[in-house]
């Protein structure tokens, strides 16, 4: 392999990266909006509908967040996790 194709090859990695990384958070702010807008609005009720639709999208986003693995810049850290002296 060429250096060139080995650095389209980390290109693809991290755009894929990124895109997951904006469905996570595009659910964790689904779930928040969701229940900002039952608490603060009368469009529907927070105790039942706007809970279970925080929950549920809380619960979808870190499923997919187990699934896909750490995204973002703590995937890439080369480090290890304890650094203290």
């Amino acid at each position: 392999m060429t250096t060139k194709n080995v650095m389209k090859q980390k290109e693809k990695k991290e755009q894929i990266r990124g895109m997951k990384r904006a469905l996570v958070v595009l659910l964790f702010g689904i779930g928040f909006l969701v229940m900002a807008v039952g608490l603060v609005t009368d469009f529907y009720d927070f105790a039942p509908e706007g809970l279970l639709g925080w929950l549920s999208a809380w619960i979808l986003a870190f499923t997919l967040l187990a699934l896909f693995g750490p995204v973002g810049s703590e995937a890439s850290c080369p480090c290890p996790e304890d650094v203290s002296e």
